[in-house]
C-alpha cells in the first residue's frame, strides 16, 4: 500500500497483460529493455499525435489521423480501424501504412460471418477486448490471409477495441514487422490513444446533439413564445434579405412600425392575461390582413414591424394604414367576457431602391411613429416618415431623448483577483423615456452614426465628470466607456476625448476605451493607426465582449491593444462544459504574450470565481461582484468593501477542476520529472492534497486523484500512464461537478 500526504491511501496494481499468445509473465519481462527501446517512439507518437486526435474536426478525420499517427512512428507497418456493418460486413473507416495494404485489407474485408478463418479484428470485435498475434504468418487461425500479410511483411498484429460511450464501436488494428513485438507496454500505450479516439468521438456526438439543441433553440428564440411571430432577431436577419430580394425585381417596399396603445394600462387595469388576450387578438388580426409577400414579426410587448408592398409609394403606404385601421378598429373580447376597444400608432417609411441600410430604415420607422404619437394630425393614428429638407436635421428617438436630458449612467465594479480590491468601473447607458430605463440592448442595434457619435461624447463626458466627483471625495477609480468602432475612426474623436479629460481633470491614463466586438473594423490599417495615436495619448485601447463578433483572434493580433474583455458566454456553462476554462487558459497565454490586460466578464458564481483565481485570472467583472448601480449608490456600496484574501487552495470543485489543468500544462511543458512531481506536494501551487483531505468526496474521485499522485511517484514512471491517470481524474471531476450542479 502507497501513501502520499493527507493520508490518501490506495493499493498500487501490476498492469494486465492483454490476450493474445500464450507467453509466460517471465518471457515478456525478459523483453523488458527491447519493449522500452520500442515504447520511446509511441510515447513520442502518443504526446504529438494525442494533440492531433483532440484538434480533429470530424470522425473521418479523426480515424485517419489515429492510424496516421502510427504508420509514421516507424514502429508499425500500418494501421486501420474498423467494424461490423448492418449487413455484418467488415468495413475499414481510416486506414495507413508505410506500405502497400491494400491487398491485406482487402482478404480481411473480403471475409463473411459463418465462414472458417476469422480475421484477428473480427475476434476482438467479438471477444469486446484487445487481442494480439505476436506468430500472424505462422499462426494456424489466421492462415487465409498468410499470404498476403507475408506479402506485406508482417510478423505480428495488435487488435484493440475502441469504445464509444462505452460500448464498442470498431477495431484498431496494428500491424509490425517483427515477431513477438507486442507487449503489455506496448498494447497499454495503442488502448491509451484508442481512448484518447473514444472519448473524442464521444465529444463529436456531444457536440451533434448539443448543434440540433441549439439549432432547436435557435428557431425558438426568433419566435415570439406569446405569439409565435417572428421576434426582433428574425427581424434583424430576414429584412436584408427581404430588401435585396425587393431590389433585385425593383419592387417598392415600404416598413411600418406599429405600437399597440396602453398596454401598460390594460396590463394594469384588466390583469396579465386581459392583456395577452390583446397582444394575440393584435397579432391574429395583422396576420389575416396582410399579403403574401409581407412580413410580421412582434418585437415584444406592444411593438410590431411589417414589411410590405408599396407599388404606389405614399398612397399605398395610407391605403395600408387604413386597411389595418379597418381591422383593428374592432373590440376585442377579454378572457372575462368584457370587450375593449385598442388603439394603435402606425410609422412608415418607404424603402428607397439605393440599397438603403436595413437599421437606418427601422430607426425611420420608429421616426415617424414617435411623429404619430405627438403629433396626433387630424386625429390620424399614422405618420409617413419624410426625409430632412437640406439643413435639417430629423431627430430619432434616441436623439430626442438625449437632447431632453435622458441619458442616465449606471457603473458596474472591476474586482481586482490579486489584491481584492475594486480598482474601476464600466459607465453603462441608460435612456430615461418617462420613467423607463431603457437597456444599451433596446437603443443601441438601430442608433446610426449621429447617435452613436451624440452617446459617446454624452457618456464621456457624464462619466469623467463623475470620476473627478469620486476623487474629490478620496475614491479612485479607473473607468471604461464604451465606443463604437465607427466614432473611434473619426477625425476629431482623439481630440474630443482629449479635451474631456482635460476639462474634468483626470489623467488619460485612467481612461479605458472599450471598442465594441460586434463592430468590425474594415480597414485594419487605419484602426492600427488610429488606435496607436490613442496611445501615444496616454489612453488605452480595450476590445469588449471578445467572441460575441467574429475575427477576434485576429484582432488580437493585428491591433495595438492594452486589455481584452472575454465575453460572459465562455464561463456561462463552466459546471457543466469545465473543459470551457481550457479557452481561459489560452486566452491568458496569448495576451500575456502581447502584454494585454485580461478581464474576465460574466462572474455570476463563488464557483465560476473560484476557478479564475486558481488560473490566475487577474481581473473580473459580473454580477456577483455587483450589479451595475448608479453613481450614487456606487458611492454607497464601495466604503463597505473590503479586500479579500486571495486563497492559496481552491475552495470548489471547479477551483479543483482549474487547478488541475494549470498543473496539466505545467507537467506537459515540464522537462524534469522532479519538477513536474514537486508541483503536486502538498504545499505546491497545483496540489490538491490538501483540498481533498479537508472535503469529504466521492470515493471514485479521491480514488483517482490517488492513482495520480502514485504514478508520478514510482520509480520510473511511465509518462503515458500518468497521463491517464490525469485525464481519469480529470474526467471524474466532470462527472462530479454535473452531479453537483
Amino acid at each position: 500500500m502507497t501513501v502520499i500526504p493527507g493520508h490518501l491511501a490506495v493499493h498500487a496494481r501490476k498492469p494486465a497483460i492483454s490476450p493474445g499468445d500464450n507467453r509466460s509473465d517471465a518471457g515478456i519481462a525478459s523483453q523488458a529493455p527491447r519493449a522500452s527501446g520500442r515504447a520511446e517512439p509511441i510515447y513520442k507518437s502518443l504526446f504529438e499525435g494525442a494533440g492531433r486526435l483532440i484538434e480533429a474536426g470530424d470522425e473521418a478525420a479523426l480515424l485517419a489521423q489515429l492510424c496516421q499517427t502510427l504508420a509514421g512512428s516507424g514502429l508499425f507497418i500500418s494501421a486501420a480501424v474498423g467494424r461490423m456493418d448492418r449487413q455484418k460486413i467488415w468495413r475499414h473507416h481510416g486506414a495507413a501504412s508505410c506500405r502497400d495494404a491494400a491487398g491485406f485489407r482487402a482478404a480481411i474485408t473480403s471475409y463473411r460471418p459463418g465462414e472458417p478463418g476469422p480475421p484477428l479484428c473480427l475476434l476482438a470485435w467479438s471477444a469486446r477486448k484487445s487481442l494480439i498475434a505476436n506468430h500472424y504468418t505462422t499462426d494456424p487461425r489466421f492462415a487465409r490471409y498468410r499470404e498476403a500479410a507475408r506479402h506485406l511483411g508482417v510478423g505480428a498484429i495488435a487488435a484493440i477495441v475502441i469504445r464509444r460511450h462505452r460500448r464498442r464501436w470498431a477495431v484498431l488494428s496494428v500491424s509490425a514487422a517483427d515477431k513477438n513485438f507486442f507487449d503489455a507496454e506496448i498494447i497499454s500505450l495503442l488502448e491509451r490513444l484508442a481512448r484518447i479516439a473514444g472519448r473524442r468521438l464521444d465529444e463529436f456526438d456531444c457536440k451533434t446533439a448539443l448543434a440540433a439543441e441549439r439549432a432547436a433553440q435557435s428557431r425558438a428564440t426568433r419566435r415570439n413564445a406569446l405569439t409565435a411571430l417572428p421576434n426582433a432577431i428574425a427581424l434583424a436577419e430576414e429584412l436584408p434579405k427581404i430588401l435585396g430580394h425587393a431590389q433585385q425585381r425593383a419592387a417598392a417596399t415600404a416598413i411600418a412600425r406599429l405600437d399597440i396603445e396602453n398596454l401598460d394600462g390594460i396590463f394594469l387595469h384588466w390583469g396579465f392575461a386581459a392583456g395577452e388576450a390583446v397582444v394575440r387578438a393584435f397579432a391574429m388580426r395583422l396576420r389575416d390582413c396582410l399579403r403574401r409577400p409581407d412580413f410580421l414579426a412582434h418585437c415584444g410587448g406592444e411593438k410590431f414591424a411589417i414589411v410590405f408592398e408599396a407599388t404606389s409609394g405614399a398612397a399605398s403606404a395610407a391605403a395600408f394604414a387604413a386597411r389595418l385601421q379597418k381591422t383593428l378598429s374592432a373590440p376585442v373580447a377579454l378572457p372575462g367576457g368584457q370587450s375593449l376597444h385598442v388603439p394603435h400608432i402606425l410609422g412608415v417609411t418607404l424603402c428607397p431602391r439605393d440599397g438603403s441600410q436595413p437599421a437606418a430604415l427601422l430607426e425611420q420607422a420608429e421616426t415617424a411613429l414617435h411623429l404619430a404619437k405627438t403629433a396626433n394630425a387630424g386625429g390620424e393614428n399614422w405618420r409617413l416618415f419624410e426625409p430632412a429638407a437640406p439643413g435639417q436635421n430629423a431627430p430619432g428617438p434616441v436623439l430626442a431623448r438625449l437632447a431632453q436630458d435622458g441619458l442616465r449612467l449606471h457603473y458596474q465594479p472591476v474586482l481586482e483577483l490579486t489584491s481584492g480590491r475594486i480598482i474601476a468601473v464600466e459607465a453603462l447607458a441608460r435612456l430615461d423615456d418617462a420613467g423607463h430605463l431603457s437597456l444599451p440592448e433596446e437603443f443601441l442595434p438601430g442608433l446610426l452614426m449621429d447617435g452613436k457619435l451624440a452617446l459617446f461624447r454624452q457618456v464621456l463626458r457624464t462619466a469623467l465628470a463623475q470620476l473627478a466627483a469620486w476623487d474629490r471625495d478620496g475614491i479612485k477609480l479607473n473607468l471604461s466607456v464604451n465606443i463604437d468602432a465607427p466614432v473611434l475612426l473619426l477625425d476629431d474623436t482623439l481630440a474630443e476625448v482629449r479635451a474631456a479629460l482635460a476639462a474634468a481633470g483626470i489623467a488619460p491614463y485612467r481612461l479605458v476605451l472599450e471598442i465594441l466586438e460586434t463592430h468590425d473594423f474594415l480597414d485594419l490599417s487605419l484602426a492600427r493607426e488610429k488606435i496607436a495615436a490613442f496611445r501615444r495619448a496616454g489612453i488605452r485601447l480595450a476590445l469588449d465582449d471578445l467572441g460575441a463578433g467574429h475575427a477576434s483572434l485576429l484582432k488580437i493580433r493585428e491591433l495595438p491593444l492594452d486589455m481584452v474583455k472575454l465575453d460572459r458566454a465562455f464561463i456561462a456553462g463552466l459546471r457543466n462544459q469545465p473543459d470551457d476554462l481550457l479557452f481561459v487558459t489560452a486566452l491568458q497565454t496569448l495576451t500575456a504574450t502581447r502584454d494585454i490586460t485580461l478581464v474576465v466578464e460574466g462572474v455570476e458564481s463563488e464557483d465560476v470565481l473560484d476557478a479564475l483565481r486558481m488560473l490566475g485570472v487577474r481581473q473580473v467583472q459580473g454580477f456577483l461582484i455587483a450589479r451595475p448601480m448608479p453613481a450614487h449608490a456606487l458611492s454607497a456600496w464601495l466604503p463597505a468593501q473590503t479586500p479579500a484574501k486571495s486563497a492559496v487552495q481552491p475552495q470548489t470543485l471547479l477551483g479543483a477542476y482549474a487547478v488541475h489543468l494549470a498543473w496539466l500544462r505545467a507537467y506537459n511543458t515540464s522537462r524534469s520529472r522532479e519538477g513536474s512531481l514537486g508541483a503536486m506536494d502538498s504545499d505546491a501551487a497545483y496540489s490538491l492534497v490538501g483540498f481533498f483531505a479537508a472535503r469529504p468526496f466521492h470515493s471514485l474521485l479521491t480514488k483517482a486523484y490517488q492513482k495520480m499522485y502514485i504514478r508520478m511517484t514510482e520509480p520510473s514512471p511511465a509518462r503515458g500512464l500518468i497521463l491517464e491517470a490525469a485525464q481519469d481524474f480529470r474526467l471524474q471531476l466532470t462527472v462530479a461537478l454535473r452531479a453537483e450542479g
